[in-house]
């Protein structure tokens, strides 16, 4: 992180609690320092994260205890970004490559909070239906691609039955998006580069049949 991005404390002794966030952290690519509950923190930390046992010990400063955010890493990765960065638009945004093997990712302010493959329709209905009866963003967004249009119309008809106008669906035409290659240093599935790819294409809006 540059000096023009938020910084982060992890406040605890609890050595179990200071792993799960650490690691935490570490899989969001953001950097920390280290200090005991009770010691003054740089003013230029914007979040300290500790426990609720701790929190008296750290007054009044941004924080978020481990208790409030565990359980399900999207929900916790989305609570610290809208933290750090507050000035950021509140979309929450899923791209989905449907398919035998089916790609989802997703974006909150425009950082990654969700990336996995699953194998079925069924799962692939329930991780996205928690992740947008989870999020508190302002608007949510599901693309879709297209390159299998009936399964892309049954999570579209699924999503829009049970969010309504809570959620926006928009079909994506997703040509290309399997030969765009890699960069060196990725290493990813097919499934998750076409979803990511789909995320921030333009679509057309989805209305139910």
């Amino acid at each position: 992180m540059d000096a023009s991005t938020p910084k982060v404390a992890v406040a605890t002794l609890d050595a179990k609690a200071y792993y799960t966030l650490t690691s935490l952290l570490k899989e969001m690519n953001i950097s920390f320092e280290s200090v005991p509950p009770g010691e003054n923190v740089n003013l230029d930390v914007s979040l300290i994260l500790t426990t609720r046992r701790e929190k008296k010990q750290i007054g009044n400063r941004k924080m978020l205890c481990l208790e409030d955010i565990v359980g399900d890493d999207a929900v916790a990765k989305e609570k610290i970004f809208s933290i750090l960065y507050s000035s950021g638009k509140d979309i929450l945004i899923v791209g989905i490559d449907p398919g035998e093997r089916t790609g989802v990712v997703a974006y909150y302010r425009e950082k990654e909070i969700l990336e996995e493959v699953t194998r079925s329709l069924e799962e692939t209905l329930s991780s996205v239906a928690g992740l947008v009866r989870n999020s508190r963003a302002s608007r949510k967004v599901i693309r879709i691609g297209d390159g299998n249009l009936n399964m892309a119309r049954t999570i579209a008809e699924s999503l829009l039955q049970s969010f309504e106008d809570k959620v926006e669906v928009e079909i994506v035409d997703e040509r290309g998006t399997s030969t765009i290659p890699n960069p060196h240093h990725i290493k990813e599935s097919r499934d998750l580069k076409s979803a990511r790819i789909i995320s921030f294409r333009k679509g057309k809006r989805y209305q139910r049949i």
